[in-house]
């Protein structure tokens, strides 16, 4: 046992009631963090439905900012809770990445005209090409977090679960064609 786990031990022989467990909710928590996201993707999950305002993009090329074709949309991935979609799934055309993914916001795709292209606006091909694999399992927290950090996108420590989603980042719509989007985006 080191110094600090010494501490801890120390602290909750020491403490109360209310603050272990007010302890144990923040070790909790943490641990969360590590665990499967509440984003799922779209063909796993039940009566999700594109309407009229989203279009099913999956299979469509992708670009990187540099112009250069990088893959295809392989997955969509949506936050369980508010059922917006939160990630592209991008198939890289490296061997390497055979059946494996890259997470991009969704907010850094955009369509620069009619065609059924995407552009990762945000992102070049060396930055998508240093991006995490995803093989065909869950999310995790994790996955976001080290994703995020290698597109120089952190996201603090201290966020809550639903500040990791506001903002253009995660703006479906920049993709979509609602508000802040082609047109906005040049």
């Amino acid at each position: 046992m080191d110094s600090k786990d010494r501490h801890v031990s120390t602290y909750l022989r020491d403490a109360s009631v209310g603050e272990q467990a007010a302890v144990a909710v923040q070790a909790a928590a943490h641990r969360a963090r590590d665990s499967v996201s509440r984003l799922v993707r779209v063909r796993d999950a039940q009566q999700f439905f594109f309407g009229s305002d989203r279009q099913d993009i999956r299979g469509w090329p992708v670009s990187s900012k540099d112009g250069e074709a990088v893959g295809h949309v392989a997955s969509l991935f949506i936050d369980m809770r508010t059922r917006a979609i939160r990630y592209v799934g991008v198939s890289l055309d490296v061997l390497e990445s055979r059946g494996a993914e890259v997470l991009v916001p969704v907010g850094w795709m955009s369509r620069p005209d009619d065609r059924q292209i995407s552009v990762v606006h945000a992102l070049s091909k060396d930055q998508l090409l240093a991006a995490p694999r995803i093989s065909k399992r869950p999310v995790t927290k994790a996955d976001e977090d080290a994703t995020l950090d290698v597109y120089g996108a952190a996201v603090p420590a201290d966020a809550g679960s639903q500040d990791v989603y506001q903002g253009p980042m995660f703006d479906e719509w920049r993709l979509f064609g609602g508000p802040g989007s082609r047109a906005a985006l040049g």
